[in-house]
C-alpha cells in the first residue's frame, strides 16, 4: 500500500513539473518533496521522475503511476467524505463486475448495473 502523502506529493510534482512549486502547493519545503518522491520511487523500485537542474519530467513508469495515484487518491477522498459526513441508513459500494455480492455485502443488498456492480444495503 502506498502512503497517500507520497502519492499527493507525486501528483503535485507531476502537475506543476516543479519540486519547489509542488512544495509551495503542499505547504512543505523542496527538500521534503524530494524526500517523498525518493521514498515513493524506492517503494515501487522504479524511477518515476526524471529531473535535472532545469526540468522535471515523468518517466513512462511515472506516467503510469500518475494515473494510479489520481484514482487511488480520488477513492480515498471519497471514503473520507463519506465517513466525515452524517451517518446514513444506506450505503453504496461499487466494485468491478468480477466481485460478487456475497464477498462484498455483509447482509442483504440489492445489485444493479452490468459494467460496474453497485450494491445498496437496505
Amino acid at each position: 500500500m502506498y502512503d497517500p502523502e507520497l502519492l499527493r506529493c507525486f501528483v503535485a510534482v507531476a502537475e506543476t513539473r516543479s519540486f519547489s512549486a509542488a512544495g509551495r502547493q503542499l505547504g512543505v519545503g523542496q527538500p521534503t518533496v524530494s524526500g517523498r518522491i525518493r521514498r515513493l520511487e524506492q517503494q515501487v523500485d522504479r524511477v518515476l521522475v526524471a529531473r535535472d537542474t532545469r526540468s522535471v519530467a515523468l518517466t513512462d513508469d511515472g506516467e503510469a503511476m500518475l494515473g494510479f495515484a489520481r484514482r487511488a487518491l480520488a477513492v480515498l477522498d471519497e471514503a473520507h467524505a463519506f465517513f466525515a459526513g452524517p451517518r446514513s441508513a444506506r450505503a453504496s459500494v461499487s466494485a468491478p463486475p468480477t466481485t460478487s455480492p456475497s464477498r462484498t455485502c455483509p447482509g442483504s443488498c440489492v445489485t444493479s448495473g452490468a459494467a460496474t456492480r453497485a450494491w445498496t444495503w437496505r
